[in-house]
Formats: structure tokens, sequence, C-alpha cells
């Protein structure tokens, strides 16, 4: 038996604080170049819980967002928040300042980077293998100049330079991803899924806290 903590609902708060620390962060390595979020052309891929935190944070540094998922649901659900949405990915990716990358299951391909225009920032909140693990062949049109917090991807043909904060592993990590005492509810959680397998007799399988659990977990937190 496998307890599984990733959909919970105590794990909201920490996922909606997620995004702002990828924003947090996304605009720290911005500032080391002289620019700011404020009026950039934002896309954000990926429309789930970290995925509108960033949307959310984004919004409120008075940026122009958009929002691309490849579930027309979750487009839905952006509309109804407020938020432009693209059912295009290509015609997206040519407008865009500055990408967020929220999936975890590949957001991005090789082909995608000849779309984007010069100087596009790439921010990924997920580590590299989940957000671009189908980057092959990238280096046959691309040379990779890695620096200190970012790596640049230069053009062979067009000499534009696309722009991956933190070689695409999650950006948030570079200052430590604090997403303040919220974190405490997912390790109860943890922390009660490991008693339910010690004390209880489960078949193999995932399983899941129960609501009423975690109601009193969050009632002590």
């Amino acid at each position: 038996p496998v307890f599984s903590v990733a959909r919970s609902s105590l794990k909201g708060p920490e996922d909606q604080l997620v995004g702002i620390s990828l924003v947090y962060s996304a605009e720290t390595f911005l500032r080391q170049s002289g620019s700011t979020i404020v009026n950039l052309d934002c896309l954000v891929i990926g429309f789930g819980k970290v995925g509108r935190g960033v949307a959310d944070c984004l919004l409120g540094r008075r940026a122009r967002v958009q929002i691309y998922d490849t579930n027309p649901i979750q487009l839905i659900q952006a509309t109804t928040h407020g938020y432009i949405t693209n059912e295009n990915l290509t015609s997206a990716l040519k407008t865009a300042d500055i990408i967020f990358c929220a999936t975890g299951s590949k957001a991005l391909k090789t082909a995608d980077f000849d779309l984007m225009k010069d100087e596009t920032v790439i921010v990924s909140a997920t580590s590299r293998d989940d957000e671009f693990g189908d980057l092959i062949g990238l280096d046959q049109s691309f040379d990779l100049c890695p620096m200190e917090n970012w790596s640049e991807y230069i053009s062979h043909l067009s000499r534009k330079r696309i722009i991956m904060v933190r070689g695409g592993e999650a950006a948030n990590f570079a200052h430590n991803a604090v997403v303040g005492p919220y974190i405490y509810l997912v390790n109860a959680e943890i922390i009660a899924a490991a008693c339910e397998l010690i004390n209880g007799n489960y078949e193999s399988g995932i399983n899941e806290i129960s609501e009423d659990v975690r109601r009193g977990l969050a009632q002590l937190w």
C-alpha cells in the first residue's frame, strides 16, 4: 500500500505560495539584468494549482498574463478567473517575454525554441527532467552558454538568445523555495499517513488520508 499527499486539500496553500516564490525568484533574476516583470507579456503553461498561483502573483506585479493548458477544462477555469487564454501554444510562444512552465509533464519541446522571440526567459516550477525531458537535439540548432544562475541558448541561424533560469531546474530553489509555516500542513499529513500504514490494514495500491483527518490536522495547525 502507498499513501499519496500530492492531491491533498492541505497542499493547496503550499501550491499557491510556490507560485508566489517562483515569481519572486524570476524577478530577482530579471533585476540582475536591469529589468522587472512589470508590463511584460507572461505566458503560464499549465493552470493547475501552482500555475494558478504564478498567474495570480503575476497580475499583482502588473504583468500581462496569458494562460495555455492542454486541458480545455483548465482553460475554462482560467477564463472564469479573468485570464486571457490561448488554445494554440505556437501563437502563445511567439509573443511571450517570459514563460513559466508549471505542468510537471514536458511543457516545452525542442521545436518550441525556434518559435520564441529574442531574449525570451524560461522559468520552471519543477525539475528539468519533468518540464523539459524531450529537449533532444537542441544542441544541433543552439549553442549552450551556462552562466551562474541561468543558461543561454543562442541560435546558430538567427543568433537570438533564449534564457533558461537555473538551467531549467525549479527557479524558486535558488532562494530556498520558502513557503512559510504552511509546509507543516503537508508534513503533518505525511506523519498521519505513516501512522495509517503502521496501524491499518490496507490493500496494495494508492491510498489517501480521509478528509476528516485532514480537517483535524488543519484545526491543530
